[in-house]
């Protein structure tokens, strides 16, 4: 079970989201996020702490009534325990709260737990994205309302 009297949630600097990220080891994209990600002034990002420990992160992006969520990464010792839903439902009440209407993401078609996660916090599948990542795997689209 999660500790929830542990537990909290961080806004963070695209910087340090982006520092966590090249930790994490992520395949990358077909385009270049980090360079993208710094030209926007619209990014949005939280870490989930539990005991002053950073376990995860998400990035994402809420402009008007879209919402896109890019990352969401949990340190390998902390996966399959919630955090991940908790980031995601939190990025989901936070674009909701900021007048939010819907939410898209893209997720590697091999990645079958990440798929799972996204689809218990209401996103369903619209569509494949052929060849999306620089590997040539393709992507899923995924989409949900928010309101």
């Amino acid at each position: 079970s999660l500790p929830r009297n542990s537990l909290s949630f961080v806004y963070i600097s695209l910087n340090l989201s982006l520092c966590i990220r090249r930790a994490s080891n992520f395949r990358p994209l077909t385009f270049n996020f980090i360079d993208y990600a710094v030209q926007q002034d619209f990014y949005y990002g939280i870490v989930i702490e539990v005991d002053c420990t950073i376990v995860g992160y998400l990035v994402g992006q809420i402009i008007f009534e879209m919402a896109d969520l890019f990352y969401v990464a949990i340190d390998p010792r902390y996966r399959s325990l919630g955090y991940g839903k908790l980031l995601v439902e939190r990025f989901i009440l936070d674009a909701f709260e900021n007048g939010g209407e819907n939410m898209t993401l893209e997720v590697r078609r091999s990645n079958y737990v990440a798929i799972h996660l996204y689809e218990q916090c209401g996103f369903l599948s619209a569509g494949i994205r052929k060849n999306y990542y620089a590997d040539s795997e393709d992507a899923v689209l995924m989409t949900r309302k928010i309101n």
